[in-house]
């Protein structure tokens, strides 16, 4: 059997049984299957730690993004599943691979998009490691701090609960299918849309809002796409994500960016009648 044959998220569940879980030692309060772990060391707050890895030309091309905008998403990736736990992010981590051939001046930049994403959210860019690699390779750690009993996870959805999205979706799907099939101009005159895919926002202030409100216990990082990381929701939680009509499709770039107005209402519903239906 090859990894092609099981996937990334098969591959993820076997990983799944030999790593400490919630429950073989009380420090760790949730280990892996979320967008972040969290760990009881005092205190308190929880301490959230996640980790994020990117490699050239399997999840970013240097004729569509310059060093620096690499660097950003990179960071701006992993600070996104602190917000999405809830948590105020503390510090991050950032190991890299690099060609020994390439420009120096590219490697600052790479750096700095990382320094940038990171303090635009209050942390700080604390450490790493550098490697030689035949291509850029990027790994990001983060940490942050969220209450006891404000984390927000995938496992505490409710049935009859709303899923709700902040910000626009489409925009960032639509950059990388215009510049696959058109090339690395083919954003030139949708600046907007080329900004979320390059220059992508952690909701960090989201997130803290939602854990601070205690509205809503349950949210998840979107980076996967809406569809399917819902279903990790749904999986996590015991439910059914139920959508009451199809989303359109958006023409163009600039229609993904501009299209605001939900077209679906999707909610959880139970797998059986004894599915839960209280709020958090």
């Amino acid at each position: 059997m090859l990894l092609r044959d099981i996937g990334e998220f098969g591959f993820i569940q076997r990983i799944a049984g030999r790593v400490a879980r919630a429950g073989d030692d009380p420090r760790i309060v949730l280990g892996i299957g979320d967008d972040a772990a969290l760990l009881d060391l005092g205190g308190p707050e929880l301490v959230v730690v996640t980790t994020d890895a990117m490699l050239q030309n399997r999840h970013f091309r240097l004729d569509w993004l310059a060093p620096e905008e690499v660097g950003w998403r990179a960071a701006s990736g992993a600070l996104s599943d602190l917000g999405a736990m809830g948590a105020a992010p503390a510090a991050v981590f950032c190991s890299v691979g690099l060609p020994p051939d390439w420009p120096v001046e590219d490697a600052d930049a790479l750096l700095a998009g990382v320094a940038d994403a990171t303090e635009a959210t209050g942390a700080l860019l604390t450490g790493g490691d550098v490697i030689a690699s035949d291509r850029v390779l990027i790994d990001i750690m983060a940490l942050g701090q969220v209450a006891r009993g404000r984390q927000l996870t995938r496992h505490t959805a409710r049935a009859g609960q709303l899923l709700a999205v902040t910000g626009a979706l489409g925009a960032p799907a639509a950059a990388v299918a215009a510049l696959s099939a058109l090339g690395p101009d083919a954003l030139a005159g949708h600046a907007a849309v080329r900004g979320r895919f390059a220059h992508p926002e952690p909701r960090i202030a989201a997130g803290r809002a939602i854990s601070a409100s205690g509205l809503a216990c349950t949210a998840i990082d979107i980076s996967d796409g809406l569809v399917q990381d819902a279903g990790h929701i749904a999986e996590r939680s015991h439910l059914r994500a139920v959508r009451s009509s199809t989303p359109r499709a958006s023409p163009s770039p600039t229609a993904a960016h501009n299209s605001r107005r939900p077209s679906a209402r999707t909610r959880f519903s139970g797998r059986s009648p004894a599915a839960r239906t209280s709020s958090c």
